[in-house]
């Protein structure tokens, strides 16, 4: 080939390693727009994982907010250092018996439960899910097994244990999820915060014991204040509750199985037989609930069925002394 042909040819090479080039760049940008694009994805997904699981809190004490997780049950504001309990807001130590053990049960339903009647509690299993049939209690309603090892199951061994007089194990643990007594004590619970204040509507997890046939039918319909119980009249005509599950076994019958209720305290006063529902206070509006003691209450009695909801069954069973051991 002579000098002038591949001096012909030359150009054309050229242009067509130029256009090469031109075409990989725009693949090496592409590839970098896509790549950027994915970081920034993958940075604003762990953002939102992270912010996830915090939530903005207000100290009681100062109003100071700042970010907690929403597993915490205790904090410590970042302002004027109050420890105390997120959900109960009393002081981290204040309650000497169950070490908020009840705070913990009633923290895993969420707060955006109490914002929408529509809103079910966030440890709510899905209700299509949920059915089960029950042949010892033989039950229509829902519910669900809560395994024991969960943190849910851990927080209702603890509660239950701490207060028993004896080593027990529990069995089984019920969770009722009926929708139908659910939106009646959301609607109360809301009422009573609109009058008295979150603070001072002192929602508890507390014991309920009666006899077995029993169970199934508060389950479905609630407690039923209309219904004689054997728990005596000592503090007044009414639904009777307790913090201690020791308390709460002698009226179950003898068939080592208890409710777990949240009940809407509020205000207490000390109660008698006599009373048909509570006396009011000094601003004229009615007592919540009354008590057999104010500094140490034992027994909590509710004269309205709309400030309890029963939330678990617990089924248990006493340990022989040879097996003492720590409690499940």
């Amino acid at each position: 080939m002579d000098s002038r042909n591949r001096n012909m040819k030359r150009p054309f090479v050229q242009v067509d390693f130029v256009e090469k080039l031109v075409d990989v760049a725009t693949d090496l940008d592409s590839l970098l727009k896509n790549q950027v694009k994915e970081d920034h994805l993958k940075h604003k997904a762990k953002e939102e994982k992270k912010s996830s699981h915090l939530e903005c809190f207000s100290c009681v004490r100062c109003e100071k907010d700042f970010m907690l997780e929403k597993e915490a049950i205790f904090y410590r504001c970042t302002e004027c250092e109050y420890e105390a309990c997120r959900f109960c807001h009393q002081p981290k130590q204040a309650r000497l018996n169950d070490r908020h053990d009840g705070c913990r049960i009633l923290h895993l339903a969420g707060s955006k439960c109490f914002t929408d009647p529509k809103i079910f509690p966030a440890n709510w299993h899905s209700l299509f899910s949920a059915q089960i049939f029950i042949v010892g209690w033989q039950s229509l309603g829902w519910q669900c097994q809560v395994e024991l090892n969960s943190l849910e199951g851990q927080a209702i061994i603890d509660m239950f244990c701490s207060t028993f007089f004896r080593p027990s194990n529990l069995r089984s643990i019920m969770r009722i999820q009926n929708q139908q007594l659910w939106e009646k004590y959301y609607l109360k619970r809301k009422h009573m915060v609109e009058q008295i204040g979150l603070d001072k509507i002192k929602e508890r997890a507390l014991f309920h014991g009666t006899k077995k046939e029993n169970i199934n039918l508060i389950c479905q319909e609630g407690f039923d204040i209309r219904v004689p119980t054997a728990n005596g009249d000592k503090c007044g005509k009414g639904i009777y509750f307790s913090p201690y599950s020791r308390f709460s076994y002698h009226y179950t019958g003898g068939c080592k199985c208890m409710i777990i209720a949240r009940v809407l305290c509020g205000n207490s006063t000390v109660g008698s037989r006599a009373m048909t529902r509570p006396p009011k206070d000094s601003s004229g509006r009615f007592y919540d609930t009354t008590v057999n003691n104010l500094n140490w209450p034992v027994k909590y009695c509710v004269f309205d069925n709309s400030q309890c909801y029963p939330a678990y069954i617990i089924e248990y069973s006493e340990k022989t002394k040879e097996k003492r051991k720590e409690c499940y």
